[in-house]
């Protein structure tokens, strides 16, 4: 009987998925998972076919905990460029299904836009005792770009600290273009270990409403954004067109330099202020005709050191607690901004506090106080 239900579920596999031009690919699944799992693509149609089968003698439940099934994700050296769930809407709500023995169940997806070069496709399984993990893997090698012809291009204009992506039409025909949603594009930055750092569309909302638009040959669409404040450093820029099938269409690397600045047109002073409360009082004049902005690579604004006899050093940031996003400020025309450090209690003696404005530098103080304590 268990060789009669293995043969139905390779029989049902093979009536799902031929034609196939690639082997399909069955995965190492988590231990216990009763299920298996079959990757391949369908080079004629353009699509991914996903099949996930229970060859054994009995019913295995599934538990899906919200309405996504599958899940297909595109690797490049190591770095998802695509996932097949991005941007698509799911109910939330918990799923129950029974799959008997030799029943298989088959999800199909049409392959992203993707330059030639060589990829790794990951699928995933919500409702098996595997969730979260890939059951399945494909290399992939395309010769030459897929997609619907459209050309792009991305810019870093540094001055402006800004990103443009252009999407042109460079045949002789009109091309249609189809968005799931208001979603029209996106841009992630990356940190040189590969972790993203941060994603224009992050906390943003966008309708549902598929949107459909066409680009007449020569013409062209223009997107721009502004860059959030990066620590110094490597970073990689990807952009997604989402009229492309959700993937990275274009992706550059910048530096971004030390903090080190001129004084921007800022003028810095530090005081001492004692009492029950002591304290620096650190000044911040903008001293131009025009407001200035100093941005942060996280929430932190200023840190003060303080050093005094016997080796004695003390730093505001021991004592706070600040976000760990980019921030900024912006300094009005002509304004005095005074801001109140407070210092911890201080035994009597000679002290030498160092202010430094992480907006300018983080290496070098941009005012210095010394002072007594009796």
């Amino acid at each position: 009987m268990k060789h009669a239900v293995k043969f139905v579920v390779i029989a049902l596999i093979m009536a799902l998925a031929i034609p196939f031009l690639t082997v399909p690919v069955l995965a190492q699944s988590t231990i216990k998972d009763p299920l298996s799992y079959y990757l391949s693509y369908n080079e004629t149609d353009n699509q991914f076919q996903f099949v996930v089968a229970n060859g054994t003698q009995k019913t295995v439940g599934l538990t899906f905990a919200s309405g996504l099934d599958f899940d297909l994700a595109i690797r490049q050296e190591g770095e998802v460029i695509w996932q097949y769930s991005e941007g698509r809407p799911y109910t939330m709500e918990i799923r129950y299904e029974k799959l008997s023995p030799g029943q298989a169940k088959l999800y199909q997806a049409e392959l992203p836009s993707l330059a030639a070069g060589r990829y790794e496709v990951l699928a995933y399984f919500a409702g098996g005792p595997s969730a979260g993990q890939p059951v399945a893997s494909l290399a992939l090698h395309i010769s030459k770009t897929t997609g619907n012809n459209l050309e792009y291009s991305l810019q870093y204009h540094k001055a402006s600290h800004e990103f443009s992506l252009l999407v042109t039409n460079n045949t002789k025909k009109n091309i249609d273009l189809t968005f799931p949603s208001a979603k029209k594009y996106d841009f992630t930055i990356f940190n040189k270990a590969g972790q993203k750092v941060w994603q224009f569309s992050q906390g943003k909302f966008y309708t549902q409403t598929i949107v459909k638009e066409s680009l007449k040959p020569g013409q062209s669409k223009f997107y721009k954004i502004k860059l959030p404040a990066l620590a110094a450093g490597e970073y990689t820029v990807a952009a997604n067109y989402f009229a492309a099938g959700n993937n990275v269409v274009a992706k550059t690397k910048i530096t971004v330099p030390g903090m080190e600045k001129p004084n921007l047109g800022l003028k810095f002073d530090a005081y001492y202020s004692g009492g029950q409360q002591p304290k620096i009082i650190f000044a911040v004049r903008n001293l131009t005709a025009s407001p200035i902005t100093a941005n942060f690579p996280t929430g932190q604004k200023f840190e003060v050191v303080v050093k005094g006899g016997k080796g004695f050093t003390w730093r505001y940031s021991s004592s706070e607690k600040f976000g760990s996003n980019p921030s900024s400020e912006t300094i009005r025309a002509g304004v005095n901004r005074f801001n109140y450090l407070y210092l911890p209690k201080l035994s009597p003696g000679q002290y030498t506090a160092q202010v430094y404005y992480l907006g300018v530098s983080s290496r070098n103080p941009v005012a210095t106080a010394s002072f007594t304590v009796r």
